[in-house]
């Protein structure tokens, strides 16, 4: 394998599982996808529709479909009827007798039958038949199964119970439909539920409310902390830990390949030596996927969603492992002997959550709007987009960075204290300009480039930065900038359609910081930085020396005033 780490080893296997034509390729030799691996030849299956699929159900193992009917009967630990129904018409469609009757004798459509039907004692003495036509009689005549008149399988019920009496003779299959009637309904659904998730476990999936419990971010900075302490004080066993079944791989197609050569996560990657301990990591980083994966509400049909969560979790993993690092006494030691994959994952997740957590905070304490803010404007918007997606991201100069290490990482703590600081200027701001548009104070006719709805922070602090300059005056309340006094303005700072200069750029420095001592502003962190670039942003790439008067009320600047 030379210098892969296990991870890159994984993404090479699995390669090989991409699909069904893949699928069977490598089966071909045996005739069967028995001893493949069951998350591929699931995927690969629920790729095809009922009939193409049927085709090919005889070539997995009895124990592959058993998962594939637990992974689909289930979502979180509610029946999914919709999903099972998949192999309802699958099997049908096989026309194979020992098929049809492993399925109908199963678990699972047990408990999809309990969820979808009625089922009855019915007299043939005094026979009391329903009011509808949505039912049938089992071939002793002596349950009544009734459906919902939208249900679209009752023929393929009517085999599939038929075919229970065929398997198991009159008696053994009343008494077996008769204990499903009369046993309580949740006690069977849980005890049908914790069978499946001992089972699915063994083959490296996860339930959606374990997957919860281990990927929760920390509650605070404190917490993390000290968690990555404790651990760093015992090595652990890798038997202690978790059961490693080989028989399980991220589908080729699921688990995109990453450049991590001179990542962090690759260094500690290539510590891992012996055979036990690359079986567990390998069994443990398909878990850690699939946890992710059923916490993303996702699903696997949506591969834009899987490529982010893949980025996701090695940003994760890898800023989990810079900030061990940072904390660490022993930068050198191998993370990997004190931490497994969901730890190191969960940490990284923790930092880039309590930033979020605490930016939350900041909007509802000043009574701003997270989810919808028009009023804070483009810059600090296009901040929130970047932080709030998928894979959480940074822009610096107007790069966007993904959140992946510890440098991205405090760039974005730094960006996230900014904003927080801001918050409640922007708040007053907000107020103010409320109050003028509620009392009639300014209206649509007073400004040549917006309508009073349109007006947003940005705009407010262009306008207020350009009068400045000109009157110095912190007492000044107009809310607009006439339009001599803008060309003034981009006459002075030598704004154009080529490069900032530096002169320039010191000049404008300047004002800024004048401003912002004026205002009482520069106690926000980092507030001279982001108003010299949305000054900068908002009047450069014009080409102001051609412009008509007429053409600057297509300017998305300051507010300018009609004269």
């Amino acid at each position: 394998m030379g210098n892969r780490n296990i991870i890159e080893q994984l993404q090479q296997e699995a390669q090989a599982y991409s699909g069904i034509k893949e699928l069977e390729t490598i089966s071909r030799d045996v005739g069967s996808f028995s001893s493949l691996p069951i998350q591929p030849v699931y995927t690969a299956f629920k790729q095809l529709n009922p009939q193409e699929a049927s085709k090919l159900l005889s070539k997995s193992s009895q124990e592959q479909r058993e998962a594939f009917r637990q992974l689909d009967l289930w979502d979180r630990d509610i029946v999914s009827v919709k999903e099972f129904e998949y192999w309802l018409e699958t099997v049908i469609c096989t026309k194979d007798l020992p098929l049809i009757a492993e399925f109908s004798l199963s678990e699972e459509f047990a408990v999809y039958l309990k969820s979808i039907c009625h089922i009855s004692t019915f007299d043939v003495e005094d026979p009391q038949y329903p009011e509808h036509n949505y039912y049938f009689l089992t071939d002793d005549t002596l349950l009544l199964i009734e459906y919902g008149e939208d249900y679209d399988y009752g023929d393929q019920l009517k085999l599939l119970l038929k075919t229970i009496y065929g398997e198991l003779g009159v008696d053994k299959a009343y008494a077996y439909l008769f204990k499903i009637l009369v046993d309580q309904h949740s006690n069977f659904e849980e005890e049908s539920y914790r069978r499946k998730n001992d089972n699915l476990r063994n083959f490296g999936f996860v339930d959606y409310y374990e997957a919860i419990e281990k990927l929760t971010p920390f509650p605070s900075y404190k917490r993390i902390d000290s968690f990555i302490q404790k651990k760093l004080e015992k090595v652990f066993s890798i038997t202690d830990l978790d059961v490693i079944n080989q028989n399980n791989i991220i589908p080729g197609n699921f688990l995109t390949l990453h450049d991590i050569s001179n990542d962090s996560l690759n260094k500690e990657l290539l510590k891992v030596d012996g055979h036990a301990s690359s079986s567990f990591f390998r069994f443990n980083f398909v878990r850690l996927f699939n946890a992710v994966v059923v916490t993303s509400n996702s699903g696997l049909g949506n591969m834009k969603v899987i490529r982010e969560l893949n980025k996701e979790i090695y940003n994760f993993l890898n800023l989990g492992i810079e900030y061990i690092q940072s904390l660490s006494d022993k930068p050198k030691v191998a993370l990997l002997k004190y931490f497994d994959f969901f730890q190191l994952f969960q940490i990284g997740q923790s930092l880039v959550f309590l930033e979020k957590k605490s930016l939350k905070s900041s909007f509802s304490k000043n009574d701003l709007n997270l989810a919808d803010e028009k009023f804070l404007g483009e810059l600090i918007n296009k901040n929130l987009e970047c932080w709030y997606e998928r894979v959480p991201s940074i822009r610096i100069q107007g790069e966007v960075k993904e959140i992946k290490d510890l440098s991205t990482y405090l760039d974005f703590k730094s960006q996230v204290l900014f904003t927080n600081e801001f918050l409640p200027f922007v708040s007053l701001f907000k107020e103010t300009y409320q109050k003028l548009l509620d009392d009639n104070l300014i209206n649509d006719s007073y400004y040549l480039n917006y309508n009073c709805e349109d007006i947003n922070l940005e705009t407010i602090l262009i306008s207020s930065i350009v009068n400045f300059h000109f009157s110095q005056d912190p007492d000044q309340k107009k809310l607009g900038v006439s339009l001599e006094n803008l060309k003034g303005f981009i006459s002075v700072y030598s704004f154009n359609y080529k490069d900032f200069n530096r002169a320039s750029f010191e000049k404008l420095q300047s004002l800024v910081s004048e401003y912002t001592k004026t205002y009482g502003l520069n106690e926000v962190t980092k507030i001279e930085s982001f108003l010299c670039e949305l000054l900068i942003e908002s009047f450069t790439g014009y080409e102001f020396e051609q412009m008509e008067d007429a053409e600057y009320e297509f300017f998305g600047g300051p507010l300018i005033l009609n004269s």
